[in-house]
């Protein structure tokens, strides 16, 4: 049974950054790469600003109702994992409320608040620099399954996890538009399209989507990336392949990878006529 999608992993990249997600008549480039692991920079300042305008100011008055009453799950937009729509949920109630968040004695010292020049705009910008907002790399490729209606909803996977539905190939020639690009278990991206293949080298011109932190910041498609197998080479069964080049802009994470496909997942323009 085929799983038919009409968005590409660079189709969410655009959503997210260009122009960005739509808060009123804005557009905030989410640009960011945002992780709750600590060694990856932790949570702090996403978990002080998003608590506050959660905890402390209601989206309803009326009826003392917080934001993330309205939301799918508020507590992922701090670990890096949200969904889009919770992001501009929460980016509209911040700007609804934008007086209040300033004045909190908590917050007004903040390099966005403190400003007197920023606009809402400036500052709902300024925050996803100071990494208030942004996407891991599970958040990203898990919310890109939603986006495309693959998934329902937010799975809580680790890299490795994602195997229980995208198996491993066994040979580049196997390897397809919207495969999962593993590291072991710390590190994940997703293949937007195949750009050529040469078969006398056994080298794969692909284009990458991932959320990561390097020349380029939050989700991002990497163009131009070499995959070769890499015999000898296996993560708990799985084939390695090595990045013989890394793109544009440069693939932040170097190290071999296995690939892995779900069975029947496809995107349209790949079908096969009759």
């Amino acid at each position: 049974m085929s799983i038919i999608v009409t968005k590409t992993p660079s189709d969410f990249v655009d959503y997210l950054t260009d122009p960005g997600l739509p808060v009123y008549d804005m557009n905030i480039p989410l640009k960011q790469y945002v992780c709750s692991a600590p060694q990856f920079g932790g949570n702090a300042e996403a978990a002080q600003v998003i608590g506050y305008a959660n905890q402390k100011i209601y989206a309803d008055e009326s009826t003392r109702k917080k934001i993330s009453s309205y939301t799918r799950n508020i507590g992922r937009l701090t670990t890096g994992q949200g969904y889009p729509d919770d992001f501009i949920l929460l980016m509209e109630h911040m700007t609804d409320n934008m007086d209040k968040m300033r004045a909190a004695p908590e917050l007004k010292n903040k390099e966005y608040f403190r400003n007197p020049t920023f606009d809402a705009e400036a500052i709902l910008n300024k925050m996803v620099e100071k990494k208030v907002f942004g996407l891991d790399c599970i958040g990203f490729v898990s919310q890109y399954l939603v986006y495309a209606g693959v998934w329902k909803e937010y799975k809580t996977y680790y890299p490795a996890d994602y195997r229980r539905e995208f198996k491993p190939v066994k040979s580049i020639t196997e390897v397809e538009r919207l495969c999962l690009v593993i590291w072991d278990n710390y590190h994940i991206g997703i293949i937007d399209s195949i750009e050529s293949y040469d078969e006398d080298r056994k080298e794969m011109l692909v284009n990458i989507c991932q959320s990561s932190s390097g020349e380029a910041k939050g989700p991002q498609t990497n163009y131009g990336v070499t995959l070769r197998p890499l015999p000898g080479a296996d993560y708990q069964g799985a084939s390695k392949f090595k990045i013989i080049r890394s793109g544009s802009p440069a693939m932040p994470v170097p190290h071999p990878v296995y690939i892995c496909k779900m069975p029947g997942l496809v995107y349209q323009d790949d079908l096969v006529p009759d």
